[in-house]
């Protein structure tokens, strides 16, 4: 298709640096550009002095606490949810296993479920007592032992397929 332009034309807008410079608020309330503006004024405002930030605040994954019956990371939000659910399905896996194989189903951590906000150590030790649980609890437990082997073949089995 040809150009309509004339010939030496490209077809670019010529842009002067005035028209680049962002509108101000007049006292009235209208926007106009002011021939004044400098490029000091249109930084941003500098921020109080706050706390000072985790290094887990941005960009970081969130502290993640252990379920002691499952020993999987949940959020500090969901872990209550998720025990719940966890401890229900537990006891239906023991309740089909003959009677001679079943356990007992395994105390919660002695310690206060750590919140957002609570130092890293409050969540390492929660975390080492509800795991420390659950390997007890699991080297008994024919239903715990059954369900490490079938996540250990389902890990192996997705390996496999993200190898091919």
């Amino acid at each position: 298709m040809a150009s309509l332009r004339p010939p030496g034309e490209s077809g670019a807008r010529k842009v002067s640096p005035s028209s680049l410079r962002p509108p101000v608020q007049g006292a009235g309330g209208s926007s106009k550009a002011s021939p004044r503006t400098s490029p000091s004024s249109l930084r941003a405002p500098s921020l109080p002095e706050g706390p000072k930030l985790s290094p887990r605040s941005f960009g970081h994954t969130p502290l993640q606490i252990t379920c002691f019956m499952c020993n999987r990371q949940y959020g500090t939000a969901s872990l209550t949810i998720h025990q719940k659910t966890c401890i229900k399905k537990h006891a239906w896996g023991l309740d089909k296993l003959p009677p001679k194989k079943r356990v007992p189903l395994p105390d919660p951590p002695e310690l206060i479920q750590p919140k957002n906000g609570d130092a890293e150590e409050v969540f390492d030790t929660f975390n080492a007592q509800a795991s420390e649980i659950y390997t007890k609890h699991a080297k008994l437990c024919a239903y715990c032992i059954d369900q490490e082997r079938i996540r250990r073949e389902e890990e192996e089995a997705e390996r496999q397929r993200k190898a091919e």
